[in-house]
């Protein structure tokens, strides 16, 4: 009997370390404990800190377990670029936790994958294109004005005001309106939206993509959650009020543009557009644009809080090249050069997107070797 016992436990350990076994040429990292793998070793904020502590010690290319998944993390500019470029990379995980908020499927912009992916990337670059740029820099301009005017009296809340100036921009060119920046229910929503992203697990896998039955009990997992059923419903009564008003020869935004585009291919089997698609399209769009200029520009005044003679500098040059009687244009940065150095400088010391949205690679590939 106790003969059965150490044989049957020896059979156990044989197995999990067959399939927990790293691939052959893997890439070195941290010591993964049983089950669990590298998960302690993730912090609970600024993953990118701990990736450059780990670069330092493994090389730019550092391999993980994470619970039973294999993970690769990249540094370096030069193999950032390669990998982002390398067509084996370009497919996304698939996630429970994403699924979950995605009707099941996997749609949009940032966890999309296949056909599916391809059609709508290339739908929203040809979108985006036909714009044009001197309409989006009036967007731009005309949410700056209502921006100032809000904040004219010289006091302001910078945390969601921003974000929602800049969710104006990309709300008009996806569906042709603004959200009024007074609204106290629209800033809410925009802030439990941006919460919702800053929730999101470091290693871009959450507790119930390993054990979907704690769904049930997972706090941020059910904000989230949450949140995403509320931004697809406002996005879907947008939809709704654009069917009623839409005009085929002359579509005035993307949600135009895309139920055109179901409409051509209706009775189509193999349509990569669909309602759904278009929900989640606009929400990844809704939201990515929000959080990451929101943040840029809140850098921005930190940083001349923090050093007052370089915004002394600033206005110096800007008050010279613009004078007092007009506000800038997109040609003024040809002659703004102390102003840019500065914007670029804040932007290289402070990244507002330190890690990149998670890549699946989708066969054996060599990479860095």
């Amino acid at each position: 009997m106790f003969g059965s016992v150490i044989l049957f436990c020896v059979f156990l350990i044989l197995i999990y370390l067959w399939k927990y076994k790293k691939p052959e040429n893997f890439p070195p990292g941290p010591t993964p404990r049983p089950v669990i793998g590298n998960v302690m070793d993730l912090p609970k904020g600024h993953l990118y800190l701990k990736v450059e502590e780990w670069s330092k010690i493994y090389g730019q290319i550092i391999g993980l377990r994470i619970f039973n998944d294999l993970a690769v993390f990249v540094t370096g500019v030069d193999n950032i670029l390669l990998a982002l470029r390398k067509e084996e990379f370009q497919s996304r995980p698939d996630i429970f936790s994403v699924k979950a908020r995605n009707y099941g499927k996997s749609l949009g912009l940032f966890f999309g994958t296949g056909e599916q992916w391809n059609s709508t990337r290339k739908f929203t670059v040809k979108q985006m294109r036909a714009f044009g740029k001197f309409e989006k820099v009036n967007l731009i301009v005309e949410e700056i004005n209502q921006l100032m005017e809000t904040i004219k009296d010289g006091t302001m809340q910078g945390n969601g005001l921003f974000g929602l100036a800049a969710v104006n921009v990309i709300w008009m060119i996806i569906a042709n309106k603004r959200i009024d920046i007074n609204d106290t229910r629209s800033r809410r929503f925009l802030k439990n939206l941006n919460k919702a992203f800053r929730l999101g697990s470091p290693s871009g896998r959450d507790i119930v993509d390993v054990f979907p039955i704690l769904r049930f009990v997972n706090s941020r997992f059910k904000f989230t959650l949450q949140v995403f059923k509320e931004t697809h419903d406002f996005i879907k009564e947008t939809i709704q009020e654009h069917r009623e008003s839409l005009d085929p020869n002359n579509p005035r935004d993307l949600i135009d543009s895309y139920l055109i585009e179901m409409d051509c291919n209706k009775g189509n089997p193999d349509s990569r557009f669909t309602e759904e698609d278009l929900i989640v399209l606009g929400t990844d769009l809704f939201s990515a644009g929000a959080e990451s200029t929101s943040n840029s520009i809140e850098f921005v005044l930190l940083y001349m809080i923090l050093y007052p003679e370089v915004q002394e500098k600033m206005q110096e040059e800007i008050d010279r090249v613009l004078g007092r009687g007009r506000k800038p244009v997109l040609d003024d940065k040809a002659n703004l050069h102390y102003t840019m150095a500065v914007l670029n400088e804040v932007e290289r010391i402070n990244s507002v997107v330190p890690t990149n949205v998670p890549h699946y690679c989708v066969k054996d590939t060599t990479f860095g070797g």
